[in-house]
Parts: C-alpha cells; structure tokens; sequence
C-alpha cells in the first residue's frame, strides 16, 4: 500500500517538475498554474503517509522538496531555523515513507539527505 502512495507521490512531482518548466517567468502570465496545485497536493499526501507527528506540515514540506531537488540538508541542529529537533523528526518521516535514501554526515550535526 505504501509503495502505491510513493510511486503516487514521484507522479506528482514529475508533473510538477514539467508544470515548473513550462512556466513562463519573465512575462508574468499565471496561466499555467499546475506546479502550484502539485506542491499543495504532494504535500497533502506526504501529511497523509507520515501520520501524527510534531511540525507535520513543516516536515511534510521538507519532504517533498527531497523528492523535487532530489537531496536536501539539515544543518546543526543549533543553528536550524526550523526548531530543535526538526533533523529528528525528518528523518523519522523519511524513514515512514520507506524511500531508499543515501545520508552523509557534515560534521557538527549537519546532514545531506539524497533520493537514490
């Protein structure tokens, strides 16, 4: 059942990703909308995926900018702006999804977190 929610998710942000692409910046025109409506959505199900859980909205965020970017840093935990804690809680979301992950540590705390 996971696995269907994931490759759900991975969908999501592939339109996405072309919906971004296919922007068009420099004029302004807000006529293809669609990467916004992804994000909201993507992030909707990662809430869904990681059930109750401190900072859920923040974290599900977090998470789905991994699945866009592909990686993503958590720095010392002291200097995170988003809390004490928020490495933990991200990890903990990350490791509920079930997503194969690469995880390198910075030194200090710091961590890069990468989709493989």
């Amino acid at each position: 059942m996971m696995n269907k929610k994931v490759n759900r998710l991975e969908k999501i942000v592939a339109r996405y990703n072309d919906s971004y692409n296919r922007f068009d910046w420099e004029t302004g025109l807000y006529e293809n909308m669609e990467w916004k409506a992804c994000a909201v959505q993507g992030k909707k199900l990662i809430m869904q995926l990681i059930g109750e859980m401190d900072r859920k909205e923040l974290v599900a965020v977090n998470i789905f900018s991994l699945f866009v970017n592909k990686e993503n840093w958590i720095p010392h935990p002291e200097k995170d702006i988003r809390g004490d804690g928020f490495g933990n809680l991200f990890h903990e979301a990350v490791n509920k999804l079930g997503v194969p992950f690469n995880l390198r540590d910075n030194g200090y705390g710091g961590k890069t977190y990468t989709l493989t």
